[in-house]
């Protein structure tokens, strides 16, 4: 990061005695919050990590998710949490105290991402990067008009997560909260995810609270590849079959030799790079081994990916705020028609296209491409499965990762 701590001391005493003034504490919970706040990026890759690996349960097939959406709603359903219920969800998501919260609400402002309330003449619920690049990041809490929420939840909701606050009727309303819902989440992704709730299927009566997150990235690459070098080439999916995909090709670009995998970073015009391993593993990267230049050919493709988080937030030990024994009081102080308030589902849209021109994806990804090194050329060809990610780079924020098993564009 670019600021500087710095400790303020007053010589008032004599020239050779220093007391500390009453900013000291203020200096201290900054320190404290930057530490922090660095915990926050380390803990959103450890669960980007631990869901994908949930996720994926060895299934070949071309996939797109973001771990931080997820974990950004989880995250506000977990402040309102209490007990056990509370335990779970900051044990499997890694969130370790209460100053947590204040480094979350510094997360965006690092990713050099503009707050909601300081862009009142774009879209409310946007948040957009200076110049080529661009990022979305919009919360929202829908409140059924039957139940009274904490002002102290509300206030977290606003405050910490910049999260728009709704009340609707769940019950009586349904078809207009969907079309709400639905037309909320197509303006806030460009339209490239129209619905996030099927219009045909009317919502359960019991529904009293609905948490939205939506994250939207777009950026050009460096140096872009030229189409005039793209053509149909040979991809191979496992040792025996082969496709036909559309093949990207470049120049004079930094490569990662791992002990186990190789590695490729390429870099966006802004603060961000999208990483691509080709040998597909199901283990951590290990630390670089050999930087050189390579010719790259990477092929276009393009992904949607719907996910019923359910079954991997259980198996990441979260079971009990799915039942009725989970405990969210924190949240609401009185619910009305049910006895206890618990998660019904968690549900998650995905799309990604990479071609020449660069990236976009809705929901979190980000690829990441340094180097340094010798000068050596060699040609690298991504043609079979490969993992990739998107990057933040100056605080290794994963927006998007998974697999690429069929390339389609």
């Amino acid at each position: 990061m670019s600021q500087r701590y710095r400790m303020y001391v007053s010589n008032n005493v004599s020239e050779d005695e220093y007391e500390f003034t009453n900013d000291f504490h203020k200096v201290y919970m900054y320190m404290q919050l930057h530490l922090f706040l660095y915990i926050t990026f380390d803990i959103n890759n450890r669960v980007c990590w631990c869901m994908n690996q949930s996720i994926s349960n060895g299934q070949e097939k071309n996939f797109v998710s973001s771990a931080l959406s997820a974990h950004v709603v989880l995250s506000m359903c977990a402040y309102g949490a209490k007990e056990k219920t509370a335990e779970e969800m900051k044990s499997a998501l890694h969130l370790p105290a209460s100053i947590y919260w204040e480094s979350f609400k510094y997360l965006l402002k690092t990713m050099d991402v503009s707050s909601i309330d300081e862009r009142s003449n774009e879209i409310k619920d946007r948040m957009f990067l200076k110049s080529e690049s661009e990022i979305g990041i919009a919360n929202k809490l829908l409140i059924d008009k039957n139940i009274v929420v904490r002002d102290s939840y509300k206030e977290a909701m606003e405050s910490i997560f910049h999260s728009e606050i709704t009340e609707v009727d769940f019950v009586n309303d349904g078809r207009n909260v969907i079309r709400y819902v639905n037309n909320w989440c197509a303006k806030t992704t460009c339209d490239k995810i129209r619905e996030i709730l099927p219009p045909k299927k009317p919502i359960e009566p019991t529904t009293k609270l609905m948490l939205l997150n939506v994250i939207y990235f777009k950026a050009y690459w460096q140096h872009k590849f030229n189409p005039a070098l793209t053509s149909m080439d040979e991809f191979h999916i496992d040792a025996e079959k082969t496709m036909q995909v559309h093949m990207t090709e470049k120049n004079a670009f930094h490569r990662t030799k791992c002990c186990r995998c190789n590695s490729n970073f390429l870099n966006y015009k802004e603060d961000f790079k999208i990483d691509s391993s080709k040998d597909y593993t199901t283990g951590y990267m290990h630390t670089n081994k050999n930087i050189f230049y390579v010719n790259l050919s990477l092929p276009k493709f393009t992904i949607e990916t719907t996910i019923d988080l359910q079954k991997n937030l259980i198996k990441l030990g979260m079971p009990t705020m799915f039942t009725d024994k989970a405990n969210f009081k924190d949240i609401s102080i009185k619910p009305v028609l049910v006895p206890r308030l618990h998660v019904s589902e968690v549900i998650q849209k995905a799309f990604i296209v990479v071609n020449e021109e660069g990236t976009e994806a809705v929901a979190v990804t980000r690829l990441t491409v340094t180097g340094g090194g010798s000068v050596e050329i060699r040609e690298f060809k991504i043609d079979r499965p490969f993992l990739y990610r998107i990057v933040h780079k100056s605080t290794n924020v994963t927006l998007f990762s998974r697999c690429v098993y069929r390339p389609k564009y």
